[in-house]
């Protein structure tokens, strides 16, 4: 309510209540920009024309589309500490994109400091704490920096909006 002056024990719950779904946000749009910059480097990586590339692997789900750069960056031309980097990077993400599976596919409540994901089909409760969310959300924001490093430097290099990795 406009006006209405809070007592600081309100001030910090309501402050605690927009902090846990703005962790989830941060997750999401983090996952998101991964799933991005993976897309333009298996574009850039088939070697295919822009449109050609384009047409092929939109709309290629995670999974697919990691199996395959997975397997494209284990030919001996990508035999180089760079390109091991990225690789293991893409596995990091799939690891994350489990997470992301618990958290969106199936049914979650944030309770205190966790988020309890729950399969009423099988009867399974999963309990992540919000840590572990903003963990993976910063590991994210790393894997998305390297791909972008590594596909298009000069870009990287100019923008004041993407900080070094050695930030991290």
């Amino acid at each position: 309510m406009p006006g209405v002056i809070l007592s600081q024990e309100e001030f910090e719950r309501n402050l605690e209540n927009l902090i846990r779904p703005a962790i989830i946000a941060e997750f999401t749009s983090a996952f998101t920009g991964v799933e991005m910059v993976l897309q333009v480097l298996i574009r850039q990586l088939s070697g295919m024309k822009k449109e050609k590339a384009r047409i092929i692997c939109s709309g290629m789900r995670n999974t697919d589309l990691t199996k395959r750069l997975k397997r494209i960056l284990r030919l001996p031309e990508y035999a180089t500490p760079e390109w091991d980097k990225v690789l293991k990077a893409i596995s990091k993400f799939e690891d994350i994109g489990k997470l992301r599976s618990h958290i969106f596919h199936r049914f979650s409540k944030i309770d205190g400091e966790i988020l309890r994901s729950i399969d009423f089909l099988d009867s399974l409760e999963i309990a992540i704490p919000m840590a572990d969310i903003k963990k993976a959300a910063q590991d994210l924001d790393y894997i998305y920096r390297l791909i972008l490093m590594t596909t298009y430097p000069e870009y990287v290099a100019q923008s004041r909006h993407i900080p070094p990795l050695e930030s991290y």
